[in-house]
């Protein structure tokens, strides 16, 4: 006979025959097979223990068995009613803490009174499993509210509520008013965008969210850097966006040399970026991209040479940027260099001091270069130029 205990450590299985407890492998034999099959895979695959005549399958295991396996297994049903999530005091008081309801139903049912152990709940009438998400929400808010309150600050406050908040939606639990209507954003990077105007070139941080023009707006009022931005959504609510130590010390760096940057300076921090943004906490994909060239911060490096091809040998350069590498071009017949002639002349009709030549970009100076060498050698196209072309 199966017998199903609960405990701190787990559920408890253990099979007894004639008043003797049967060693785990002697499950295998006769009817307890039924037992010993679900629970040796877990064993199996380190998701379970056995010791002796006793098998331990922690909380989180339990939920690897199929719903037939449970029952048989004398695992309770699952949780069949509502839940629903209070906050007590404010988010900002370190003696805030979640409270966590079993009700008969939601927003105004009857409180269910519940003993929980583990993901197991007594309610006097019946014991219920919760669901993985339920457990999870159950065990992070026990967490938070056994923090000592002097570890409790308002933004490991609000950074404990955003997990939580997400793990109860996904629970499907209820929240009372004051926490549905609390909302934060938690960067898991920061995005350093550049760019240039009329007074130079500009550096700001962005983060992945549709409340990112608010963010900005109150990074470059703001004085000082702050752990949370509150910002004001279109709807008149509010978003709190909280920012990691690591971040706020390295946001301390644009604020302090103000939004415009002298060239010089932005060649420096372009050059460099891991050496002034931690790469865990901020996305500097935009200082390898394209964009640095855009708008004047890097010159693509430019290696011509002239090769054989097919019976005639030609002139290209391998151009490389941050993006791509190096990138191989060629002018190879006079349609190639004409391509090439018109979007210098467009370049120059504009003011612009960088081409697109075959999708690569070029320093124009570098493309008048390949212009001229390529018509020289397409003039004289069996023997290869030498020395300075």
């Amino acid at each position: 006979m199966l017998s199903t205990a609960i405990e701190s450590r787990g559920f408890v299985f253990t099979v007894s025959s004639n008043g003797r407890e049967l060693p785990f492998e002697e499950w295998k034999e006769g009817d307890s097979c039924i037992y010993y099959l679900p629970l040796s895979e877990l064993t199996d695959n380190g998701n379970a223990s056995a010791d002796g005549s006793v098998c331990v399958v922690p909380f989180e295991s339990v939920y690897l068995l199929d719903a037939d396996d449970r029952k048989i297994l004398g695992i309770p049903d699952q949780y069949p009613l509502a839940m629903r999530l209070r906050g007590v005091g404010m988010l900002h008081e370190a003696s805030f803490r979640f409270q966590l309801d079993f009700m008969s139903h939601v927003p105004d049912g009857r409180l269910i009174p519940a003993k929980a152990v583990g993901n197991v709940i007594d309610t006097g009438s019946g014991s219920y499993l919760l669901s993985e998400a339920q457990f999870a929400l159950r065990k992070s808010a026990d967490a938070f509210n056994e923090t000592p309150e002097d570890s409790k600050t308002f933004d490991s406050n609000l950074r404990a509520f955003a997990e939580i908040k997400a793990l109860a939606l996904k629970a499907g639990c209820c929240l009372d008013s004051y926490l549905e209507n609390e909302s934060v954003f938690i960067p898991e990077k920061i995005k350093i965008e550049i760019g240039r105007d009329e007074e130079g070139f500009t550096i700001e941080p962005a983060i992945d969210s549709e409340q990112n023009p608010g963010f900005q707006r109150s990074f470059e009022r703001l004085r000082r850097i702050q752990g949370v931005y509150p910002v004001q959504k279109a709807d008149g609510s509010r978003v709190r966006v909280v920012l990691a130590p690591e971040q706020k010390e390295d946001l301390q760096r644009i604020k302090s040399g103000g939004h415009h940057r002298s060239p010089d300076e932005m060649r420096e921090i372009a050059s460099r970026p891991t050496e002034y943004f931690d790469p865990e906490s901020f996305d500097l994909s935009e200082f390898y991209s394209d964009r640095v060239i855009e708008i004047g911060l890097y010159k693509p490096k430019f290696y011509p040479f002239v090769c054989p091809y097919r019976s005639s040998w030609i002139a290209g350069a391998g151009v490389a940027t941050p993006e791509n590498g190096t990138t191989k071009i060629a002018v190879s017949d006079c349609s190639d260099l004409n391509e090439l002639d018109a979007v210098i002349a467009e370049a120059k009709a504009k003011g612009e001091t960088l081409i697109r030549y075959k999708g690569v970009p070029i320093d124009l100076g570098d493309a008048e270069f390949l212009s001229r060498t390529a018509r020289r050698q397409l003039e004289n196209p069996g023997k290869p130029l030498s020395g300075e072309y």
